[in-house]
Parts: structure tokens; C-alpha cells; sequence
């Protein structure tokens, strides 16, 4: 399988000085630097020669991830759509709770969306997005809603409004043929995730550069339109979204683990990706429930109070993950 140019989707060693930041200690900078003991371009140059040892080293084999790409019009503009291949073993869901979109998998499920965030920050093809859908879609493990279509996207390069997202949802319903494959190549994510976990790198250079105080470079949205559940940032933030959910399933409680796509370094984006330890077993346990309470029913969207009757006959460690997700 060839790549296609301008859509390998894959980030290269230059990517090794941007990693995405969670910290803003300077103590915490690579091994053997502080901020005070070089410069920008020296501290650079100590990382990418740690990426490039790293990269010799006999690491856990990266799962290989391969995409369907379909080209289609949206609002007058020409978008490249990627799709995770029917095929492929993970599963996602969406809610609305707490005033906040909610993406919902396991820690496996998160890893994949981090390396789909990494890979689109550094796309250069204008217009290509990523859609998750049916069948790699679940109803949601606490009343099992039916979930809406995902889309993630490099807000700089592919703007959406409303109508290319109503236009985008046709587009899927139709169920076209793929028109080729694209490789997921995210090594410089891994790289970096072991050389600088905590991402003071990109914050010196973030704040060097302008892009920590240029709004724009640090805004993302998340939100339903038109039932899509959109995902979009510029690149920066995009890379910041990467390392966060890497980074999910290191930190449980009562079962699940989260992050907020709404850092305290970034504008506010009203959203949420969620992990849960068991997540299949919550979303066979929630769909039995539901179809208990409310038979012949799976695909409407119940009323609050139905809601509650699922979840009052859902297992406690549910709800108690549920509530978790709007601390």
C-alpha cells in the first residue's frame, strides 16, 4: 500500500520539538536542562538528539492504524475523509451531561484518538478531517443513548460550518466506496512522550514564539452541531489534546479516568473525553437495562426521566463514573 502525498498523516522527527505541554513547572524539563541553562535553540537540539535515541531502542511495537479516505464537497469547499476501516477493534460513545459534550472509550480508544489529534496537527493537505462512525460507534454506557458521528479536525486547515457538517452527515449515510488508504504514522508522538512528559518543551516554545499569546492558536471547539459531535482546534492545541488522552488510564478513580479538552492554557472548548476500565461491560449492561425499561426503543433518545430509570437500575460504580465526569 503506497502513501498518498499530502496524506501519510505522519508528523516526521521534525516533530519532535513540538510535544504537547500539561505542566508549567520548569523543574520538570528534560533530564540533565532547566530553563536557566540554555538556550531555546540549544534546549531543541538536546531534545532531538534524546528523540533520536529513543528512536533506536527496542520500544512496545505501535499498533499499525490505517484509515479509508473519500473525497466529497462540503459547502463549496473540497474535503479529504478519513475513516477508521470497519474492522478496526475500537469503540466510542457520546453523551451530554453536565453542560458538556462528552467523548467516552477505554484507555485503548484514547490512545488512538490522541495519534488521530497528533497526526492532524501536522497535516498539510487542506480539508481532510476524520470522521468516527457506524460501526465503530456503541450506544453511551450509562442509558445507552444512541451516540452521535465524531469528527475531528485542524480548525485552520478545514473550517466547518453548519451546513458542510449537515452536508457531511448525508455524505456518510451514503456509504461510499473508499477511494484508497492512508497510514496513521504518529512515532514522533511516542518519542516525545517519552523523552518530555510533561511538555515543558513546547511551552518554552509556545511562549517564544507568540502562539501562547495569540487567542486564536489556543481556542478549540467542541460541540454537537447537527448531530455530529465536532472536535476542532489549531494546531497547537491539537497537540496538546494529543499527550492528554496518551495519557488517560494513568490516574483511575472508581473506574474511569478523564481529561477536559479545556485546559486552564487553553480557551474553553466544553468538552470531555472519558475512559472507563470496563467500558464494553457498561455498555452491554446499560443497552439490557434500557431494553428492560423501554423495549423496542434502542434508537430514540429518551426523556430525562427515563434517563434516571436506567440509571437508577444501573450498577452503582455507573452512576458514581457518570458523575464523575462533570467534577
Amino acid at each position: 500500500m503506497a502513501r498518498i502525498p499530502g496524506h501519510e498523516l505522519a508528523d516526521g522527527i521534525a516533530a519532535c520539538v513540538a510535544a504537547p505541554a500539561r505542566s508549567q513547572k520548569a523543574a520538570n524539563t528534560p533530564s540533565g536542562w532547566s530553563v536557566e541553562s540554555g538556550t531555546v535553540a540549544e534546549l531543541v537540539a538536546h531534545l532531538l538528539t534524546q528523540c533520536i535515541k529513543l528512536d533506536s531502542m527496542k520500544s512496545e511495537e505501535v499498533r499499525p492504524v490505517k484509515l479509508h479516505r473519500r473525497h466529497v464537497n462540503l459547502d463549496g469547499r473540497a474535503f479529504t475523509v478519513l475513516t477508521l476501516r470497519p474492522s478496526t477493534d475500537y469503540r466510542y460513545a457520546t453523551n451530554y451531561f453536565h453542560e458538556t459534550w462528552h467523548v467516552l472509550t477505554d484507555p485503548a480508544g484514547a490512545w488512538l484518538l490522541g495519534r488521530l489529534c497528533w497526526s492532524l496537527a501536522f497535516q498539510r493537505q487542506r480539508g481532510t478531517i476524520v470522521v468516527i462512525d457506524h460501526p465503530l460507534l456503541v450506544p453511551n454506557p450509562f442509558d445507552a443513548d444512541k451516540s452521535s458521528p465524531i469528527v475531528i479536525a485542524n480548525a485552520d486547515l478545514a473550517p466547518l460550518n453548519r451546513t458542510a457538517i449537515t452536508q457531511l452527515k448525508r455524505f456518510l449515510a451514503q456509504k461510499k466506496p473508499s477511494e484508497g488508504t492512508v497510514r496513521l504514522a504518529t512515532s514522533g508522538l511516542d518519542r516525545l512522550l517519552a523523552a518530555d512528559p510533561a511538555g515543558d518543551l513546547l511551552e518554552l516554545q509556545q511562549q517564544n514564539s507568540g502562539v501562547w499569546w495569540n487567542d486564536h492558536q489556543r481556542r478549540g471547539w467542541t460541540d454537537r452541531v447537527n448531530g455530529v459531535v465536532v472536535l476542532a482546534a489549531p494546531p497547537p492545541v491539537l497537540q496538546w489534546w494529543a499527550i492528554w488522552l496518551s495519557q488517560l488510564g494513568s490516574h483511575w478513580y472508581q473506574g474511569s479516568d478523564y481529561t477536559e479538552l479545556d485546559h486552564p492554557t487553553t480557551r474553553r472548548g466544553e468538552g470531555e473525553v472519558q475512559v472507563f476500565a470496563s467500558f464494553a461491560t457498561m455498555v452491554t449492561e446499560a443497552m439490557a437495562t434500557r431494553e428492560r425499561l423501554f423495549p423496542g426503543v434502542p434508537h430514540r433518545e429518551l426523556l430525562d426521566d427515563e434517563r434516571r430509570a436506567v440509571w437508577a437500575e444501573l450498577p452503582a460504580s455507573t452512576a458514581e463514573s457518570q458523575g464523575e465526569s462533570g467534577r
